[in-house]
This record gives C-alpha cells, structure tokens and sequence, in this order.
C-alpha cells in the first residue's frame, strides 16, 4: 500500500484522509487546474461476486474570492471494478451402495468426487490426490484415468487438461473401489 502525497492520519475502516492538499501542492488550486493524488490497495480478500467499490470525495472545500471565503459543494466520483478470486470447492460422496455400507467382502464402492470451480476466473490447472485406505481396498476404476496411483492414492495431474474450468463449471469422477477379500 503506497499513497501520493502521505496522508494526514492514519487510514481507518476502510478511508483514508488528507485534510488540506494545497499544503501539499504549496499553493492553492487555481480554476482549472488538477491535483493528482495516487494511492496504490493491496486485496486482502475476496469480496462477494468478486467486485467492489473505490470512491474518492472532495468535502469541505473553501474558495477565496474578494477576500471572502466561500464553501465549494461537495464532489465525489466511484469506480467498481473485479478482484480476481480463484476458489474450487470439492465434494466426494457415496453413490453405490447406497446405505454406505458394504454387504459383503469383495463388495464395491462408487463414489462420485465433485471439483467446482466456484470462483471468477477459468482455472487452467486442476489437479485432483484421492485417498483411501489401500489394507481394505482395490482400485477398480475411475470415470477419468487417474494420471498416477500408487498404495492408497490417485492422482489427477489436471482435470482441466483440454479446456479450462470455466467460473461455476464441475468436473465429476465416478471411483469405483473394491474390499479385500
């Protein structure tokens, strides 16, 4: 966070003050001039939709003229704009059987793993580790061939691989697992 010229105090709930910019211009500003100030603002979070709101205002302006002074009214001017926030959401649950429990060894287990990308911009990469407990089960199959497995796990490299995962796009893997007998 940088800000030219340094504000009067220090900056508050969200709003930072200079309280007379002609002190630090050393003159006052004639009609028609421009005064620039430039703050720089690091996100520190995602705002919800991912926009937000900048506004400057100009208050408690005195202009001099005849050697009276006079209140100029106020002004002010707001820009939105877009925070990028990438975020993906995962979700695995049981398909088949359905109560979640196995009748028997050598029976299956389907479960289906959810990747959303459930922020604003298209996720190029996704990659994907699915863990299970390798003493109890086999790997059967998956939906989408895992790009590697090894005692207990799977991995997906990326689940975006051909096409990015666009904003409130899922990819769905159906893992099929099998108990030892």
């Amino acid at each position: 966070v940088s800000y030219g010229p340094r504000p009067s105090g220090r900056p508050l709930a969200g709003t930072v003050e200079w309280d007379d910019l002609n002190k630090y211009r050393g003159s006052s500003l004639q009609p028609g001039e421009t005064y620039t100030v430039t703050a720089v603002f690091r996100a520190v979070g995602c705002p919800v939709g991912g926009r937000t709101a900048n506004r400057a205002r100009i208050g408690n302006a005195i202009a001099s003229g005849g050697g009276y002074g006079f209140n100029a009214p106020q002004a002010s001017d707001t820009i939105e704009f877009d925070i990028a926030c990438p975020r993906v959401d995962v979700t695995k649950r049981v398909v088949t059987p359905r109560s979640a429990l196995i009748q028997e060894l050598g029976g299956q287990v389907t479960y289906e793993v959810m990747v959303r990308n459930s922020g604003n911009l298209p996720l190029v990469t996704v990659p994907l580790t699915d863990t299970y407990d390798s003493a109890l089960f086999d790997f059967v199959s998956a939906s989408v061939a895992p790009s590697s497995q090894s005692g207990g796990s799977l991995a997906w490299a990326n689940l975006a691989a051909g096409a990015p995962l666009q904003p409130g796009e899922s990819v769905v893997v159906l893992l099929t697992l099998k108990t030892k007998i």
